[in-house]
């Protein structure tokens, strides 16, 4: 019953019909999701027990203003007041829709400053471009500064002291949204290391390198934590 009420109001909001009881304005509205693995009974068509499981969340916050935070572990940021979710083991497409419903159950076109937070996932940035543009997008702090962590332990070895170097001085211009900074030092060591052969695995130094050049300049504008702070916004997604 409740699959049936979620997927008639998912057609309506395709088509533009649907209709929800009017709800508050928020102050701040944070629409959040991200994708996760579970194990199931059924075998896919490959034999495998594992699927892709989508979890979004939506929820009114009070912002929290800290522009002079030293650091992330210092920074609160929002107060999250009423959280609500949605979760599917649908296609993307078909959640982003799920997720959009919920978010205008929660007062999202009335919301006076709107915030979606998630990772640099390419199924991800195609759901908030489609349902969520007009939403400041943030990176989760977490996952770039894991991306951080992978680019050290590339160029110099996990455990060694130049990596934890290399990542404690990185992470700290990430947090003041230094991201040209950032590219240089990767893009150095990247060249350093090589360029990636053919075919090379996923794992090698080059590749990871090289990849995260392209995750970090492709995810710019969501590293602008200097301003998040400032407004009080979330910048995490856990």
């Amino acid at each position: 019953r409740l699959a049936e009420e979620r997927k008639r109001e998912v057609e309506a909001c395709r088509e533009g019909k649907l209709s929800l009881p009017a709800a508050p304005a928020p102050e701040l509205l944070v629409v959040t999701a991200d994708g996760g693995r579970v194990q199931t009974r059924q075998l896919s068509e490959s034999g495998s027990r594992w699927k892709e499981d989508k979890v979004g969340g939506v929820y009114d916050a009070e912002p929290r203003k800290d522009p002079s935070a030293a650091k992330a572990d210092a920074y609160e940021g929002a107060k999250a007041k009423v959280k609500t979710y949605v979760a599917s083991l649908a296609e993307w497409e078909e959640f982003g829709w799920m997720l959009c419903v919920e978010a205008m159950r929660r007062g999202y076109e009335r919301a006076k400053q709107k915030v979606f937070i998630s990772d640099g996932a390419g199924t991800l940035k195609t759901l908030r471009e489609f349902h969520f543009k007009d939403a400041v997008f943030v990176l989760d702090w977490y996952h770039a500064a894991q991306h951080l962590a992978e680019c050290a332990k590339a160029a110099f070895g996990e455990g060694t002291e130049e990596c934890a170097r290399f990542y404690e001085r990185l992470k700290e211009r990430l947090w003041h949204g230094e991201i040209d900074a950032i590219l240089r030092a990767i893009e150095k060591e990247s060249a350093r290391a090589g360029k990636p052969a053919p075919k090379e695995p996923e794992g090698s130094p080059r590749v990871v390198l090289h990849r995260n050049l392209g995750y970090f300049a492709n995810n710019r504008e969501g590293m602008n934590y200097p301003r998040f702070r400032a407004e009080g916004w979330p910048i995490g997604s856990g």
